[in-house]
């Protein structure tokens, strides 16, 4: 019996060691910083990521796929080695009932339909439904065992996160969520909404209480718009709830030459604001007691590169006070099938009162 067990766990492996595909990212990037009064500080980064992934039948409708990364952060002050897994899940999907039933389990990315809210890898479960006029998705899961050197979540000041070196636990929340989307509703329009909520355990005492709305689509031609907004309810130790919003706008103008996008965004979050996860709104702003503005410029010079420029005016939610204005470029060349090369540069302007800075980046990502 034993020798039939390891001859059939045998074929197996070889099966799947022929069937499976495989592949990785290499990366590294230098960057420089500079605020005005201080000297230039450069941190060196780099990224080795292998994946895999592992059809179960033949259509490939059935198959386990993982991804783990290894990280390590030079800098004159300080090394900083890390290790993360950001993908293992089992996914099964089936044409069903006229429509596209997809299962996923594991470690996986979720967001919510802003991506402001909710944007990381956390383990748990998710149910989705397509047809032509519906997407239903659900999804419960659990945040506490992700690396928070890789995923940065918005904290209590009174919760007390251990530091670990390489692998660091994250914040504590059981996550439930539903999104509905009708896409192409009335005249390609597409409306979306969620609800998320967040609980927290072992010494966390907050829950958050989440909903969303998008709605985006054509206008005329080659312009196209989305609206978004959201709400946030939470309570911290028992008390009462902080309401806090967030309001998105945007308007994306495609022309037809070099494939050149131009668009202009406003973005707005209150006060008491509190997603899940710390997000950018512009730079180093996080999306809490913000209001920008900005445009944004991209185009293919050639087919195998793309140049972007970005402008935002940054204001403080509260009190409307002006905190500056952040300019932004990227160039990225793809020069080989399995080569990348990038630059980035930004540049913050201030108000009187705060020092401008700058940063500037290079990397270069090779695919196998």
């Amino acid at each position: 019996m034993k020798k039939i067990i390891a001859i059939f766990i045998f074929f197996v492996v070889v099966h799947f060691a022929f069937t499976a595909e495989f592949g990785g990212i290499l990366g590294s990037n230098t960057s420089f910083a500079k605020a005005e009064q201080e000297d230039f500080t450069w941190t060196e980064r780099a990224d080795l990521a292998l994946n895999a992934k592992i059809p179960f039948t033949a259509s490939g409708n059935i198959y386990l796929a993982m991804e783990g990364v290894y990280r390590g952060i030079f800098s004159a002050e300080d090394i900083v080695h890390a290790v993360n897994l950001p993908l293992l899940k089992f996914n099964y999907s089936s044409y069903m009932a006229n429509g596209f039933v997809d299962i996923s389990v594991g470690r996986f990315f979720v967001s919510d339909i802003t991506g402001k809210v909710l944007s990381q890898t956390s383990d748990g479960i998710s149910a989705g439904y397509n047809t032509d006029s519906l997407v239903f998705s659900m999804y419960a899961g659990y945040t506490g065992l992700v690396n928070s050197k890789f995923v940065q979540m918005n904290a209590m000041e009174s919760y007390d996160v251990k530091e670990t070196p390489v692998y660091n636990l994250s914040l504590p929340y059981v996550l439930l969520g539903g999104t509905f989307t009708m896409p192409y509703l009335f005249m390609n329009q597409n409306i979306s909404l969620d609800v998320w909520g967040a609980v927290g355990l072992q010494g966390l005492k907050r829950n958050n209480i989440y909903t969303s709305g998008a709605i985006s689509g054509p206008i005329y031609k080659n312009l196209y718009y989305t609206l978004m907004g959201g709400a946030s309810f939470v309570t911290e130790n028992g008390g009462d709830f902080d309401i806090g919003g967030l309001a998105i706008l945007k308007f994306d103008y495609f022309f037809n030459l070099l494939n050149m996008v131009v668009s202009i965004q406003g973005n707005m979050a209150s006060e008491n604001f509190q997603p899940i996860t710390s997000t950018s709104c512009v730079g180093e702003y996080m999306m809490n007691n913000i209001l920008s503005a900005g445009a944004f410029f991209s185009m293919h010079p050639l087919k195998n590169m793309l140049l972007s420029l970005r402008g935002d005016g940054i204001f403080q939610m509260g009190d409307m006070q002006y905190q500056g204005i952040q300019v932004a470029g990227e160039f990225k060349w793809q020069l080989f099938s399995d080569v990348l090369l990038g630059i980035t540069a930004s540049y913050f302007i201030p108000d009187m009162e705060k020092d401008s800075n700058m940063a500037i980046s290079a990397n270069v990502v090779v695919s196998f």
